[in-house]
């Protein structure tokens, strides 16, 4: 990706397509530096950084005080062939969860992709192919810090949470549960197991 279009206000403009994990309850800062370098450890990934115009440059290093991480932006590999920016934000509620979300613009995924809504899998074969390697990294952070709950889609940062979750609301997004919220829901169609103690639920086959 050129540094030009990196940098391109517009595009970092439109909704999110996120990665949003419910990574268990509010005020660990440790788990929450922990679940960023794992996510920003990915191979589909490169950065992090704290703005962006230090595109291209070396890694900043994640400082997290008192829930408080700034947006660290970098680049995801969506294909071999397609690399488009991306930025991490993380949500501390104060009587609730903490929430590291990973964040792609519509207005990056319009470099590469065709962007009508609404954003839904028969008109969009690519959101399956994100779905994918969105799931995956969740997959990766669950391995070394198991999380509660994690969403998949188009602004899914708060449709729900662990304590909250119903099998109704896993029909409009991919969902990553830990085994046992996954058999406390009773759900079983469309699952695939995604690591030792971590079902996806409502990925499509791209």
């Amino acid at each position: 990706m050129k540094r030009d279009t990196f940098l391109c206000d517009d595009n970092w403009l439109g909704s999110y397509y996120e990665l949003c994990i419910e990574l268990g309850p509010t005020g660990d800062d440790h788990r929450l530096c922990a679940a960023l370098a794992q996510v920003w450890g990915q191979p589909q990934l490169r950065g992090s950084w704290t703005t962006r115009c230090d595109y291209n440059g070396p890694s900043s290093p994640i400082e997290c005080r008192d829930g408080f991480v700034a947006p660290r932006y970098g680049i995801i590999m969506l294909t071999p062939e397609i690399s488009v920016g991306c930025v991490t934000h993380t949500v501390r509620e104060p009587d609730g969860s903490d929430w590291l979300d990973l964040c792609v613009p519509t207005g990056m995924l319009g470099l590469a992709f065709h962007i009508q809504y609404p954003l839904d899998y028969p008109t969009k074969p690519w959101m399956a192919q994100i779905d994918k390697l969105l799931a995956q990294i969740g997959a990766s952070v669950f391995r070394s810090i198991p999380f509660q709950l994690a969403i998949i889609g188009e602004e899914a940062s708060g449709i729900t949470n662990a304590a909250a979750v119903t099998p109704d609301v896993c029909r409009y997004s991919p969902f990553l549960f830990p085994e046992q919220l996954w058999q406390r829901l009773g759900l079983s169609a469309s699952s695939q197991i995604l690591a030792p103690g971590l079902v996806a639920i409502g990925l499509q086959v791209p």
